[in-house]
């Protein structure tokens, strides 16, 4: 059970980066469009290096259980972050 949920999870966070990617290319303007791209992944990559690197830390301090709820709380966090991201301008 555990392995498939953590599958599950992962189909779900896999399946966002498209979508992220096309929101950020629609929010900048379009000669910048390479550069939003790459600080994109950067950021990304700084996170997932850093990510299992903290969530280790966690669960070795306070415990498995923790560990999932340090993630399901840097997805609440990210979620409430989205709501300063600028709207795109019409065209």
């Amino acid at each position: 059970m555990f392995i498939f949920l953590i599958a599950v999870l992962g189909f779900f966070l896999y399946a966002t980066r498209p979508v992220i990617q096309a929101w950020m290319l629609d929010v900048t303007p379009k000669n910048m469009g390479g550069s939003s791209i790459g600080v994109l992944f950067g950021a990304q990559a700084v996170g997932a290096a850093l990510g299992p690197l903290f969530g280790g830390m966690v669960a070795d301090r306070y415990g498995l259980l923790a560990a999932f709820y340090f993630l399901a709380a840097t997805i609440v966090v990210a979620n409430v972050l989205v709501f300063w991201v600028p709207k795109a301008e019409a065209h």
